[in-house]
């Protein structure tokens, strides 16, 4: 079992606290750690990182599954892990397939969260983790540095449809209560702020109906 990470929370929507922490998604420790990955890597040294050393806990079985075409990692196709191996922290593992590198843009990753946000809530669980993967498949980090925005508003956007939805007598009321977006360990002050100041701009633009409080008391404290 691996050490206790710090979380730091940047905001809280719904009684649901966001947060960032320096691990990957194999040393995620919530019920549902969540990657991306691509149809391809766009060099030939495949995939690397966070990634990487999930499919290395997974025995390779990943990359294989890819491979095989069992798991093609087209837009938005899912494989949940629902029986991780030992050495993964989190009960279940999700991968979100985001399709092909060259036509990534930062909206694809935001329907990769909100994927993963519905999952998480459909299945009940209480904790989350989002590990975007694009610098694990080769994307440049200049591309990629302005998609927080577009997470965070996919997160709250999922948060209030899944309530809406519990409203309407359709489903039980959500009971997740943490969302962690994994970061790495050497740019976690500069992605935390860049979380902070998201947070506060989409949560001023997102209309909602009474107090930014969980809807009943079936949220407890984890």
């Amino acid at each position: 079992m691996s050490s206790p990470v710090e979380l730091e929370s940047f905001g809280n929507w719904r009684g649901v606290s966001l947060e960032v922490a320096p691990w990957d998604t194999g040393h995620a420790q919530v019920d549902l750690s969540a990657a991306c990955m691509f149809t391809h890597e766009l060099d030939s040294t495949g995939i690397k990182g966070g990634l990487l050393h999930l499919d290395q806990a997974l025995g390779g079985r990943l990359t294989a599954l890819r491979r095989s075409g069992s798991f093609k990692a087209k837009f938005m196709e899912t494989l949940l892990v629902s029986t991780p191996p030992t050495g993964v922290q989190a009960k279940s593992l999700l991968i979100v397939g985001l399709g092909t590198p060259s036509a990534w843009t930062a909206d694809i990753t935001a329907h990769a969260v909100s994927v993963a946000v519905r999952t998480a809530v459909q299945r009940g669980d209480r904790s989350m983790a989002f590990a975007p993967s694009l610098l694990d498949s080769g994307l440049n980090l200049e591309r990629t540095v302005d998609i927080t925005r577009g997470m965070v508003k996919a997160v709250i956007d999922t948060i209030e449809a899944q309530l809406r939805i519990a409203e309407c007598g359709l489903a039980n009321a959500p009971v997740l209560c943490r969302v962690v977006f994994d970061v790495g360990a050497s740019r976690i002050d500069m992605t935390r702020e860049s979380f902070r100041d998201s947070f506060q701009i989409v949560a001023a633009d997102v209309p909602v109906t009474g107090e930014n409080e969980p809807p009943s008391d079936k949220r407890e404290e984890q």
